[in-house]
């Protein structure tokens, strides 16, 4: 459904695209209705929460429209591998998926968020999924993300 991909740029802590979709003709919702494309994938590296220790996970983000709304899915994975190294891509599936914050609109100015649930002892690491969602039906999308950093801090 997504085609025509254009102006793409990823950077260390970024990402912007844009892209084209068909319209649809049963297009009702602008929210529920609209097609979304994904734009590409940030993530950090891992970190760890020491053994017998909780910690609230936090992270900065700022997104905004391009051709239409941002979408994005930030991923709190638990994974084995060693704090300070990069996720193995095969790591940016369904199973590591410890929890989801989902976000959508116009734009978001750089802040701060947190997971709802405090984590216990493991390494894990943050995937931000950007897209675009067509909610005009206008058969146009894109978006910018950028990531400004996150942490693990004692509740």
């Amino acid at each position: 459904m997504c085609s025509g991909y254009n102006s793409v740029v990823l950077g260390a802590n970024s990402i912007s695209f844009g892209a084209s979709t068909a319209t649809s003709n049963s297009f009702v919702d602008g929210c529920c209705d609209a097609i979304t494309c994904l734009g590409g994938v940030i993530w950090t590296e891992i970190f760890e929460v020491p053994s017998g220790e909780t910690r609230e996970v936090f992270y900065e983000y700022s997104a905004a429209a391009g051709g239409d709304w941002y979408e994005a899915a930030i991923v709190l994975y638990s994974t084995s591998n060693p704090a300070g190294t990069e996720p193995l891509r095969g790591e940016l599936g369904t199973s590591g998926i410890n929890q989801v914050n989902l976000r959508r609109g116009n734009t978001v100015p750089l802040g701060e968020e947190t997971f709802d649930n405090p984590v216990g002892a493991g390494n894990y690491f943050i995937a931000f999924y950007m897209a675009s969602y067509d909610r005009t039906n206008g058969g146009a999308l894109g978006a910018t993300m950028t990531v400004g950093g996150f942490g693990a801090r004692v509740p």
